[in-house]
């Protein structure tokens, strides 16, 4: 009498246990590319926001009527122009937590800020400034005027359109 398996019941055997292994290996790995997913899409974020200060810097020194298109993409969060705050803010939730809660820090002109619930603000905002109009968008692929309308009571005047 013969003693072990057959070779059919461990070829069985060995591919269930691959197919075992591999199903944690991507179960465990999931939430750290989700991770890294979310982060990619803060630091895009932050260039982006980045990106939209030098254009307000360069139309505010170059005068009346100049003006910048910039295009971006964002697959989450929210990007708000505000008039009566004079400010550009970027909103997004993570699923994560990818700084510490109440973490706050400054990047030049930039401001960044991690809330409870995994929720990051990156905020733009200068005393140089008057923003005169109100934006906001979402998801997707804009492309955005950033305009200098004049000087008017010590501050350059910024519009933003979307186009």
């Amino acid at each position: 009498m013969k003693k072990g398996l057959s070779p059919f019941m461990s070829l069985i055997l060995v591919v269930v246990i691959s197919v075992a292994g591999m199903v944690l290996v991507l179960r465990m790995g999931e939430p750290l590319m989700n991770k890294t997913e979310d982060f990619s899409e803060f630091s895009e974020s932050r260039d982006a926001m980045n990106r939209i200060n030098s254009a307000i810097k360069d139309v505010s020194y170059e005068g009346n009527g100049s003006s910048r298109k910039i295009s971006l993409n964002s697959r989450e969060g929210e990007y708000r122009v505000s008039a009566s705050g004079d400010s550009v803010t970027y909103k997004m939730e993570s699923k994560y937590e990818l700084f510490s809660t109440g973490m706050s820090k400054r990047e030049g002109d930039l401001y960044i800020d991690f809330y409870e619930n995994n929720t990051l603000k990156l905020i733009l905002n200068s005393t140089n400034i008057d923003i005169t109009t109100t934006e906001r968008w979402g998801t997707g692929s804009y492309n955005i005027l950033i305009k200098n309308e004049g000087y008017s009571g010590g501050k350059t005047r910024i519009s933003f359109t979307l186009l």
